[in-house]
């Protein structure tokens, strides 16, 4: 098990950063099958303590590698350090932001479930998921796909994020006539047109 190889490498005096790097990478898998149970909401809660405290683990072994590697580096080896020592940054600017784009997801997810079936209330969980996808889409612009743009795996998100954006417009649109009845078209409408205006900023 994933938690169990994490907690064997700790227990290591001085873990391997190959042996972390097939642990990080196993991980993502597991990350994106986590993303869709989160999504679906069946075990959701389980599932998102599940992936936060795999994320901590491997923050946890990182930071131990970080800290050979800082000793190491004092004591000689300088270029082979540096390098790992970036690939571990990488790895947890990368981590953070997939943490960001699940905030995201949720929040769209539960807008366009709203868009789909409004009843009363769902201005409230308009509002609601819209200030969660605001904060999280501006997070991702400023923290990572400005800083870190050269990244592949960071810019692939930002594409992810664009057609996750392009897809709620799609839902208001779609069930226009649905919310007009609950009378929040015009409210699902400005929100929309709000994050095409930030999608557009991430196009840039």
């Amino acid at each position: 098990m994933l938690r169990h190889r994490i907690d064997a490498e700790m227990r290591e005096n001085f873990p391997k950063v190959d042996r972390y790097r097939e642990i990080a990478r196993d991980a993502e898998s597991v990350f994106r099958g986590l993303d869709a149970i989160i999504v679906r909401k069946t075990h959701a809660e389980e599932a998102q303590r599940l992936q936060d405290d795999l994320r901590k683990k491997l923050e946890a072994l990182a930071g131990k590698i970080k800290g050979n590697l800082a000793e190491a580096k004092q004591a000689g080896d300088g270029d082979f350090v540096e390098k790992n020592i970036d690939y571990l940054q990488r790895k947890s600017i990368r981590n953070s932001a997939k943490t960001l784009f699940t905030d995201f997801l949720e929040a769209q997810e539960r807008f366009v479930a709203s868009c789909a079936s409004p009843a009363p209330g769902t201005a409230a969980t308009l509002d609601a998921a819209a200030a969660s996808m605001f904060k999280a889409v501006a997070e991702l612009h400023t923290g990572y796909f400005m800083a870190h743009g050269d990244d592949r795996e960071i810019v692939e998100l930002r594409d992810l994020l664009i057609q996750k954006i392009t897809a709620l417009e799609h839902a208001v649109e779609r069930h226009r006539r649905e919310l007009d009845v609950q009378g929040v078209a015009e409210q699902a409408t400005r929100f929309a047109a709000q994050l095409r205006e930030m999608k557009q900023n991430l196009s840039i």
